[in-house]
């Protein structure tokens, strides 16, 4: 596989002069593609032509460059094998827009992947509140059509609770639909749009535990409760940030609600507030 000729193209595309090109051995040139060249010799050895071959070449300053071959065979007038003509194009244009495809598929895949999770978990904990509402409403439908216990104090008290339960239940199952909702209108292309406030950590964070709505889990503390407390932590950085309230509320809504569906009998959850300052930047870091 010795070079017998190259034009001025060839050259250019790897590098190399004709004294440096012209004579050496062509396999000098694709070192990583060894098996490939041999492969492509026996093709044409065997009479076979060969066309749009990817094929990867080193250039003199040892970068990489993807070429498409196209060759055959010139016989002698004897029929007898004479040489191999190649015609090379640059094909990094291909490679770059298929390594594009590729990571958008990947990318898309991926972003699927993420929306099924989600809202597979979604509709599971939407689900459950819903059962649980469906059922409170009739044990209360059950209890306010026994006239005889209307006036008694317990029962209107335990319908009371049993009707605050639902209300909860409501509040929480509407904000996991709005999460749900959000989450659709973000994978349409639609931004988030914010509303930037100066918001007092010690506040937010103290909102944000009051806003809990998990009685089912006890959040009493005590021998059997569980316990959720603040603990804002000044190191350099001021007490209140600028951001949007809502969207603050509701990141931390759910790193609580995470932290307790976790939390064993009796255990204690800290929503922890450090804000510090750097060259003049302020951060907070908030920790579960």
């Amino acid at each position: 596989g010795t070079v017998l000729w190259a034009n001025q193209t060839e050259l250019n595309v790897l590098g190399y002069s004709a004294e440096e090109y012209i004579g050496q051995p062509i396999m000098n040139f694709c070192p990583d593609e060894q098996e490939l060249v041999l492969e492509i010799f026996k093709q044409l050895g065997s009479g076979n032509a060969i066309a749009d071959v990817p094929v990867r070449f080193r250039t003199k300053d040892g970068k990489l460059v993807h070429l498409l071959i196209d060759s055959n065979v010139a016989y002698n007038p004897d029929g007898s094998f004479g040489h191999t003509r190649c015609f090379i194009r640059d094909d990094t244009a291909r490679k770059i827009r298929d390594a594009r495809t590729k990571l958008l598929l990947e990318e898309n895949e991926r972003s699927l992947r993420m929306l099924d999770n989600f809202l597979s978990r979604t509709l599971h904990h939407v689900m459950g509140p819903l059962h649980a509402l469906r059922g409170t409403c009739e044990v209360v439908s059950d209890r306010l059509q026994l006239k005889d216990n209307i006036d008694d104090v317990d029962e209107r008290e335990k319908n009371c609770e049993l009707l605050e339960q639902a209300a909860k239940t409501v509040t929480t199952t509407t904000r996991m639909v709005a999460d749900v909702s959000d989450l659709a209108r973000f994978d349409e292309g639609a931004t988030l749009r914010t509303k930037t406030e100066a918001i007092d950590l010690r506040e937010a964070g103290s909102e944000a535990i009051e806003k809990l709505r998990f009685d089912a889990l006890r959040l009493t503390g005590g021998d059997d409760g569980i316990s959720v407390r603040l603990d804002l932590v000044g190191n350099g950085g001021p007490r209140a940030g600028n951001t949007d309230r809502a969207a603050l509320l509701r990141v931390l809504a759910h790193l609580l609600e995470n932290a307790v569906r976790e939390v064993g009998k009796a255990g204690k959850v800290t929503l922890r507030m450090t804000s510090s300052s750097s060259n003049s930047i302020n951060s907070v870091l908030v920790e579960i």
